[in-house]
Parts: C-alpha cells; sequence; structure tokens
C-alpha cells in the first residue's frame, strides 16, 4: 500500500509542478483572446510608436526641449511595452528603445 500512496503523491505533486506549462499564454501577462481585443492592443502599440516618431522629430527640430524628451520618450516608451506585451511582441524592438536621434539638439 505505501508504494501506491507514493506514486500518487508523486503524480499530485507533479501535476500541480507542471500546471503552469500547460496553461495557454502562461509566458509574461494577459494576452487579448478576441479579434477586437487584439485590434485595440494593435492601435494602441500602433499610436505609441507614432507618437515615439513623433516626439524624435520634435526633438530634432527643436520644438521639444531634453529635458520635455526625456520625460515624454520615458512615457510614450512605456505604453508601446505595455502594448506589445500585451501581443506578445518584443518590447525592445523597433523603435521603443532608440537613443535621441542623430544630429538632435544638445542643449
Amino acid at each position: 500500500m505505501t508504494p501506491v500512496l507514493l506514486v500518487v503523491i508523486a503524480a499530485a505533486v507533479a501535476g500541480w509542478v507542471l500546471a503552469p506549462l500547460r496553461r495557454s499564454g502562461s509566458a509574461g501577462g494577459p494576452h487579448p483572446q478576441s479579434g477586437a481585443d487584439r485590434e485595440r492592443a494593435n492601435a494602441a502599440l500602433e499610436a505609441a510608436r507614432s507618437s515615439l516618431r513623433d516626439l524624435e522629430l520634435d526633438y530634432a527640430t527643436g520644438k521639444v526641449n531634453a529635458d520635455d524628451y526625456r520625460a515624454l520618450r520615458v512615457r510614450f516608451t512605456a505604453r508601446a511595452a505595455d502594448a506589445a506585451r500585451g501581443l506578445d511582441v518584443d518590447p525592445t524592438s523597433e523603435d521603443l528603445h532608440a537613443g535621441p536621434p542623430a544630429g538632435g539638439r544638445t542643449v
């Protein structure tokens, strides 16, 4: 009886330990399930990337000072990273973590 009990306990422990691996989308936070959620997440990511591109242009042309540039860059990058996580997109991709544009203003 003891070997049977030991096997049952081992199976229960193994099931409990392996349960997270069987869940879909276990790597990271919540993922959009419906097409509408995915479209909203795509739109949020594109809006954040667009804001980053506009900020880079405004900084390069002198419309934004260095302090505002840094503060806005942090905010827009965080928004883009949040949207990217919701889509299983690498938040370090594209222009999310680029530095100041070449030839940009130095204040």
